[in-house]
């Protein structure tokens, strides 16, 4: 049985905080095989950024819950908040739901929102790695248009599923749009898949 706190979170924040750097951290290694450390730490200041945790708890409302008595906007108290949450987590239901908040709210909003799309192959094969899951490109159509330019269509397919589809002028373009389109719908379902 873990003690009662008073109305102030600053030890579940302090607690959540810990853990997030953790899980990020183990994210961050798996995924990034040869990252130096200090492209490692750059990545992993990114998704814990103050502003970053602040957009992500007015993303999912948690501001709607937290009793202040300054303006929530401008400051950092919906960010500190969700680290709490963070910490209530890791309590009340251990570390691989923690985890699996953290990667859902946090790592792959962050990789999905603020990465331009000609990485998003990059964060795709990434997001399939740490799932162990196969994936690949398939090129459904290569046709020429009336007005003699190429129109590609690309589909991707995970763990032998068709997840979507993309066209493009270039196959290149067909897959970075059709890798961009499955990381947003992982980021939805990814219980079907995984």
């Amino acid at each position: 049985m873990y003690p009662q706190t008073n109305d102030n979170n600053e030890r579940l924040e302090f607690l959540g905080d810990a853990i997030l750097h953790t899980i990020v951290s183990d994210y961050l290694y798996r995924t990034h095989e040869h990252a130096e450390e200090g492209e490692l730490t750059q990545l992993r200041t990114c998704i814990e950024n103050r502003k970053n945790l602040n957009a992500i708890a007015h993303a999912i409302g948690l501001d709607k819950y937290i009793k202040s008595n300054t303006n929530l906007n401008g400051n950092d108290i919906p960010g500190n908040a969700l680290e709490a949450l963070i910490g209530a987590i890791y309590l009340d239901k251990g570390l691989n739901v923690c985890e699996k908040f953290v990667q859902k709210q946090i790592i792959y909003k962050k990789t999905a929102n603020t990465n331009s799309s000609k990485n998003d192959k990059q964060h795709l094969d990434q997001w399939c790695n740490s799932h162990k899951c196969t994936y690949e490109f398939v090129t459904l159509k290569d046709d020429i248009t009336p007005d003699n330019r190429h129109n590609f269509v690309v589909a991707i397919r995970i763990n032998g599923k068709e997840i979507t589809q993309a066209a493009g002028s270039t196959k290149k373009e067909a897959e970075q749009t059709a890798a961009g389109k499955a990381l947003r719908f992982l980021n939805k379902h990814s219980k079907q898949i995984t």
